[in-house]
């Protein structure tokens, strides 16, 4: 791992001041560290030892800086603080891990239910679209019998109406409903 300059000078200023190799002392401390964070896009690693923060750029493999974690306590403990933190993030991102490896696992279950699932509802769409189309034949099938109906009923009445306005019907008609004498007239200029 490449040592930027600005990662020794804040070594300089902040952990060893008068370190003779002070790239030798960060690469050891960084091989003692735990990383406690990398970016979603894997860009940069966020390691620690005990108060030291070191971020690494992993696009370019380099230490881009280290820095000193204060709490604003005296150093014995901060330290302890720190160190107390680092075990709890730890203990959280095992936590993080484990629960992102059990969700991967379910919703890879899930999604293969849902997929079934989808298959499922193709299969009855396609057998509703069936059962519609079967509906809609026998509607038409229905409406055609219906007008079938009609127009022997049309046919009948026209039929009846041949008999029932026969020039004899026609006359008992005409007797019914008044004289005669007028329904033998009407006959005549029929």
């Amino acid at each position: 791992m490449e040592i930027s300059g600005h990662a020794r000078e804040r070594w300089l200023e902040r952990f060893n001041p008068n370190a003779q190799d002070p790239d030798g002392e960060i690469l050891e401390a960084i091989s003692q560290a735990v990383e406690i964070f990398r970016e979603d896009d894997g860009t940069i690693s966020y390691l620690v030892k005990d108060n030291m923060l070191f971020v690494h750029d992993l696009r370019k493999n380099r230490l881009a800086t280290v820095v000193d974690i204060v709490f604003g306590f005296d150093p014995e403990i901060n330290l302890e603080i720190c160190r107390m933190q680092i075990a709890r993030v730890l203990k959280v991102k095992e936590e993080l891990e484990s629960l992102e490896d059990f969700v991967r696992c379910e919703t890879e279950e899930i999604d293969h239910e849902v997929a079934q699932i989808d298959d499922e509802i193709k299969k009855a769409r396609s057998e509703l679209d069936a059962k519609e189309a079967h509906k809609r034949t026998l509607i038409c099938a229905k409406e055609k019998l219906i007008k079938e109906q009609e127009a022997k009923r049309a046919e009948y009445l026209s039929e009846v109406n041949k008999l029932r306005y026969s020039i004899n019907y026609r006359l008992e008609m005409l007797k019914q409903k008044g004289g005669s004498s007028n329904a033998k007239k009407s006959v005549k200029s029929a």
